[in-house]
């Protein structure tokens, strides 16, 4: 438990200086899209030719927090293998103050911290799979995130997501 203080205290301490600096911050949810919310701009097709928005959340599991994909008011994340829903999470708020930069590209200091233990802090990526744009948390050169209750561990076109203010 003292751990998962230890955690929850420095991503806070993380939030506050990105607010400071008007980056991008964490905002509660619990089924509700908070006001203010932007997606990410990415859309998953459906089968049945429906189009859903996602944005990126992260949220509380086995004492860790986790970045996934905020889709049907649920927060999706991918862990040991399975696709897991949360019902309480954090949206992430922007102002179109983000951006993706290929893995090649990726510095850790210029991401966006979105959980994790403190001696491996997650940040948020995209991977492609099946067409579609899918965030989850970056995870040994792969982008791992929840899809049809499955983990995928995707190396294909990963991303890294990282402030925009930032050089």
């Amino acid at each position: 438990m003292d751990i998962r203080k230890s955690i929850l205290a420095i991503l806070f301490c993380i939030s506050l200086f990105h607010l400071a600096a008007e980056e991008p911050v964490w905002q509660s949810s619990q089924g509700k899209l908070p006001y203010g919310a932007r997606w990410i701009g990415m859309e998953e097709k459906l089968s049945s030719g429906k189009v859903l928005q996602m944005g990126i959340c992260r949220g509380l599991y086995n004492d860790v927090v986790y970045p996934g994909r905020y889709s049907q008011m649920k927060c999706s994340i991918g862990y040991d293998g399975k696709e897991i829903l949360l019902e309480k999470f954090e949206v992430l708020m922007h102002k179109n103050s983000v951006r993706f930069v290929k893995l090649r590209n990726f510095k850790s200091n210029l991401a966006i911290p979105a959980g994790g233990e403190l001696s491996d802090i997650s940040y948020i990526c995209i991977s492609k799979f099946r067409n579609n744009w899918y965030p989850g948390r970056l995870q040994e050169n792969a982008c791992r995130f929840g899809y049809n209750g499955d983990e995928i561990k995707s190396t294909i076109s990963v991303h890294v997501l990282v402030s925009s203010n930032q050089p």
